[in-house]
């Protein structure tokens, strides 16, 4: 049918098969025209056992298929070196009915099923290959025109002597196909049969010296059902005589079948075949009979004690999953609903993200080809065989056992998200600030996940999971206030209201009649009804110092009772350290602790920065004495006070806080004086000051807004002008004024990737970009002569500028490499001295690093003795 070469996509940096299509089919419009409406379709298919269809092209006058590219040997070429035991055989067959019952889901039918379109790769997947493509050349007998054939093989029929033509092609192909008839599914199921019974016994099925005799064996010839071994399971026989049924009214209907049969083997006990006894003479004593019906009354009293013994509990089994050699940090485990596999973000030596994944019975874990570029967490398909995850503004799925990421949707914002048994995707967006959104996991548009009137939807919903009906959902509303805590709520699609269930600090998963989430740093199981949408007794713990994270909880729950989550490390994690520009350690501040946002004052004696409150799981700012190595306490309230930014004259602290519901900004004085005053407040959006001018007289904000990205807005100190945000619609955080306040730094990810920006205040003037290669947070020099930032791999840099009527910058400069506590890309974890010759570093302790993962298998037996 053509001619395959082995390419390089140019375009995705990706090897890829070339399949270059028959001449003569470019000559016929009609046939031409419906490949290319069956070529789409194909290239729809997308599962761990079917080979990927990329796309159809024509160059030159030349018409092609671009494949993916599977490694390893054809069946083909095993079955050279010898047959296959059954346990070989039969998982090879299982995935192969797998891959063909999904093609069948969807109305394509192979037509060419045989070892040489089936590839066995070297992690021991199997890869069917050329789905449908014997129909899109050959043709359509339902069609009508002069190219309507019947639906054998085109290398016997309308094709003629088309390059590649093996006798092999007819040894495979059912009844009804070689006489040319209508076919259907059940040509595949035929098949996967005679591929299976060679699998088993090393023989074709069907064979002959000439492709007539190899179609009269099919037809008529009988099957030598004594070559199959005789470990094969009487199962496996039952299915190969169904498979091999002439008749296909009589043969198995649907491959699902086959692929059930062989998952159960082992599984469900085999029936014992007992010969019948022969009839025996009258006179015969009566003695072997007696003894005989003692033997069955035994048998029948053991069978009975053996039913009612009560089968041993399952085992429960703890183990760690360490990072290995090949990566620096690890986040998010995120366990398969059938517990088989744990994906997580992974981070290498060079600090580049993707998307990693382990077999739980594996040691080795192994990046997903395409998923460099995620950015938010990635969560499972509710069938175990896909990640979703978003890319920038994208949401998308990727196949676990390989092929290329594909687009979902357009997912603003989107952070995190649940993938229901029923086709929906429901996510949240950023810190609890955009809404919950819905979206089709086959592709489409969002919309509100949570419906009805105003006072109906929260609008700080956040980290929604399904329940098993696809339908209800668990998700977090963040209280804000000066309550200080969250509630974890239930809530069902397209339909309004919600359902409170329990406060926590996190985020809460289900599984095994429980929902388990994250208290006071101890994981707990709290009895869940999902029926009844409640809760009942008490919480249970399961495991002490699981990282909350905030309100992330990284915890990870399978239905088949197991269990990933991530070990905190207590209230401890980091430390300030004071480094040089080669980065050499100068010394420390104060003890280790969770620090968070550092500011020093504009004299440099004094350190402004939040700590965790550990009691109500909120954060107050603090000033350290630099000088007389002193720490006192600035803020007292419920709520969470962050991001302190001072006044040109310190004697004010400018910060962010939700006391009073959304984020708005207050100030207050530095020496602990006074109460704490409103300054700014943005009733839809949460704001925060990052910065003010030497003058006083300017205010840069960040401003986050539902729906919207983050962007950064200049106003007058006073309120008493124009808030002017700076142009562009993507995402934008950390603006610092130039001391001479002519300038903004800022970074922005409009390229797709976060990179250093400067623009003229007023604007526009002008705008650069600073950095390549990713930049975040920048901080100037005293004097403006130099701007520093860091990059996602935590290597800070040092950039020359003049500030002159003519703006310059130069080449960036490595400075040193040292990791930060957390990865917010809003918080500024490190700061500069005026003079650029010191810088201090909210540092991660190095044993807190990289912490590894737990998982636990069978979880629900832990609670029995509780």
């Amino acid at each position: 049918m053509g001619v395959v070469w082995r390419a390089v996509d140019t375009t995705l940096d990706r090897d890829v098969a070339v399949k270059i299509l028959p001449e003569g089919l470019g000559a016929d419009p009609e046939r031409l025209q419906r490949f290319e409406r069956e070529a789409k379709v194909l290239a729809s298919l997308n599962h761990p056992n079917v080979a990927t269809v990329h796309g159809f092209h024509e160059a030159g006058g030349v018409r092609f298929l671009v494949m993916e590219l599977v490694s390893g040997e054809t069946l083909e070429e095993r079955l050279k070196r010898g047959k296959l035991s059954p346990d070989e055989a039969l998982p090879v067959a299982a995935k192969i009915a797998e891959g063909i019952e999904y093609a069948h889901e969807r109305g394509i039918v192979h037509r060419d099923l045989k070892p040489a379109n089936v590839k066995l790769t070297p992690d021991g997947g199997v890869k069917v290959l050329d789905f449908g493509l014997a129909k899109a050349i050959a043709g359509d007998p339902t069609s009508s025109g002069p190219t309507a054939t019947p639906t054998v093989m085109p290398t016997l029929t309308s094709m003629g002597t088309v390059a590649g033509m093996i006798l092999g092609t007819a040894a495979y192909m059912s009844p009804e196909q070689a006489k040319g008839r209508v076919v259907d599914k059940r040509t595949d199921v035929w098949a996967f049969g005679a591929v299976l019974y060679e699998m088993l016994t090393g023989r074709r099925a069907f064979e002959g010296d000439t492709v007539s005799d190899t179609l009269a064996s099919v037809l008529r010839a009988p099957l030598e059902w004594e070559l199959l071994p005789a470990s094969t399971p009487p199962s496996v026989v039952r299915l190969l005589k169904r498979c091999l049924e002439r008749d296909p009214r009589k043969r198995l209907r649907d491959i699902g079948e086959a692929r059930i049969a062989l998952e159960t083997i082992g599984v469900e006990p085999e029936p014992v075949a007992v010969a019948a006894a022969a009839a025996a003479p009258a006179k015969r004593s009566i003695l072997p009979w007696a003894l005989f019906a003692v033997a069955a009354v035994a048998a029948a009293v053991f069978g009975v004690a053996i039913a009612m013994r009560k089968p041993p509990a399952p085992q429960v089994v703890r183990f760690t999953v360490e990072p290995g050699e090949k990566l620096t940090r690890m986040d998010w485990p995120r366990l398969s609903p059938d517990g088989r596999i744990l994906a997580f973000q992974g981070f290498d030596a060079a600090g580049k993200q993707a998307i990693w994944v382990r077999p739980v019975d594996s040691l080795i874990a192994y990046p997903l080809a395409g998923t460099e570029g995620a950015t938010g967490r990635p969560f499972w398909s509710p069938d175990s065989r896909y990640l979703a995850y978003f890319e920038g503004r994208q949401l998308k799925k990727v196949p676990v056992a390989g092929g290329p990421p594909q687009m979902i949707g357009e997912a603003e914002n989107g952070a995190d998200g649940s993938w229901g048994t029923d086709g929906v995707i429901v996510f949240d967006g950023r810190g609890a600030v955009d809404p919950l959104r819905r979206i089709p996991a086959a592709g489409g548009k969002p919309t509100a996940a949570l419906v009805g009137a105003t006072e109906e939807v929260p609008p700080t919903a956040s980290w929604p999971f399904f329940l098993p009906d696809g339908r209800h959902f668990l998700f977090m509303v963040a209280a804000g206030g000066a309550s200080g805590g969250n509630t974890i709520c239930v809530a069902a699609l397209d339909k309004p209201g919600y359902t409170k269930l329990t406060e926590t600090g996190s985020r809460a998963e289900y599984a095994n009649g429980y929902i388990l989430y994250v208290l006071r740093g101890t994981l707990v199981a709290h009895r869940f009804d999902p029926d009844r949408l409640a809760i009942s007794g008490d919480p249970i713990p399961l495991a002490d110092n699981v990282s909350e994270n905030g309100t992330r909880a990284l915890v990870s729950v399978a239905t088949t009772g197991a269990i990933a989550f991530q070990p905190g490390t207590g209230a401890v994690n980091s430390e300030l350290v004071w480094l040089d520009r080669a980065g050499k350690e100068l010394g420390k501040i104060g003890k280790p602790d969770t620090y968070l946002d550092l500011a020093l004052s504009p004299d440099g004696s004094r350190l402004a920065y939040s700590l965790n409150e550990t009691r109500n799981d909120t954060r107050d700012l603090w000033v350290r004495d630099l000088v007389r190595d002193t720490a006192s306490r600035l803020t007292f309230d419920a709520g969470s006070d962050l991001a302190p930014v001072w006044s040109p004259d310190g004697e004010t602290i400018h910060f962010m806080s939700n006391r009073s519901g959304n984020f708005a900004c207050m100030t207050k004085a530095s020496n602990g004086t006074g109460d704490e005053q409103e300054l700014y407040k943005d009733p839809p959006s949460g704001v925060s000051v990052r910065d003010v001018s030497r003058d006083g007289k300017l205010l840069v904000l960040s401003r986050f807004a539902a729906m919207e990205q983050p962007s950064v807005v200049v106003m007058p100190s006073d309120g008493k002008g124009a808030v002017v945000r700076l142009p562009g619609t993507a995402s934008q955080q950390g603006g610092q004024l130039s001391p001479d306040a002519r300038f903004i730094a800022y970074h922005s990810n409009e390229t797709g990737t976060p990179e250093i920006y400067i623009q003229t205040w007023p604007l526009g003037g002008g705008k650069w970009q600073i950095s390549n290669g990713g930049g975040l947070l920048p901080r100037w020099r005293g004097d403006g002569k130099e701007l520093y930032y860091r990059n996602p791999a935590f290597e800070f840099f040092a950039v020359p500028v003049a500030l002159g009527p003519r703006f310059t910058a130069g080449i960036p400069q490595l400075l040193f490499k040292r990791r930060l506590q957390g990865s917010n890309t809003a918080a500024f974890n490190w700061t500069v001295r005026p003079d650029g010759q010191k810088f201090l570093l909210n540092a991660a302790l190095v044993a807190t690093q990289t912490p590894p993962f737990t998982v636990v298998l069978n979880w629900p037996e832990t609670l029995i003795a509780k």
